[in-house]
């Protein structure tokens, strides 16, 4: 993993050029003129982003990634020291259901502690949150490596 500032425009764009030719030209599942069509972009555009001359607007990588995939997206973020994953169909909001549900269990045991106090309502109140976070975590898991 690099520094964060030893990331540069060169890099970044030699980084999409590569995931780029991965799934684009000669035997490959889309020629120039499809994966443009399909992106929303001309064809010369997609080639100066396969000639590592340029990179793309932000809605134009995240179509990449949509088109291609977690293997493709985990090319590019290679330099972070990241991957990516498919979400489950379905389930694209599933971290923002599960960060806002782990948000409201951390709140609600801070204010049951606050007394130093934990009453029986109170007990199950926690453990109804925790019950509830099950369903959203084992669907985060779907498709990790355990």
């Amino acid at each position: 993993m690099l520094e964060p500032q030893d990331i540069t425009q060169e890099l970044a764009a030699t980084r999409l050029k590569f995931a780029l030719r991965l799934f684009i030209g000669r035997r490959k599942p889309y020629t120039v003129a499809l994966a443009a069509q399909t992106l929303g972009i001309g064809e010369r555009t997609l080639e100066s982003y396969l000639n590592g001359e340029n990179c793309p607007q932000t809605h134009v990588l995240l179509r990449m990634c949509a088109l291609f995939g977690p293997e493709f997206a985990s090319h590019v973020l290679a330099p972070s020291g990241l991957t990516a994953r498919q979400v489950p169909d379905g389930h694209g909001q599933c971290v923002f259901e599960l960060n806002a549900a782990l948000a409201q269990a951390v709140a609600l045991c801070g204010q049951v502690f606050a007394d130093g106090k934990v009453t029986d309502d109170e007990r199950e109140e926690i453990r109804e949150q925790m019950r509830a976070l099950r369903p959203l975590i084992d669907l985060m898991m779907q498709g990790t490596d355990e």
